[in-house]
């Protein structure tokens, strides 16, 4: 599925340069949704789609690596 490296958080969730597992960023974020359909919707869209929604949602600056 790839990596992303993390340019920059707002929320400081994540260490500015830090690589994470793009299944384990959007598992952190569904770990944290309180909004079951919307876990779902975010479950069945593209894998690049859901990085940016979460990426997006959460403030996050990325690229891939």
């Amino acid at each position: 599925m790839g990596k992303i490296k993390i340019l920059s958080d707002r929320d400081g969730v994540y260490d500015k340069g830090s690589i994470v597992e793009v299944i384990d960023f959007i598992s952190d974020w569904m770990d944290c949704c309180t909004d079951d359909s919307l876990k779902d919707w975010v479950g069945r869209i593209p894998i690049k789609n859901a990085v940016h929604f979460v990426a997006d949602a959460w403030g996050i600056d990325y690229e891939y690596v």
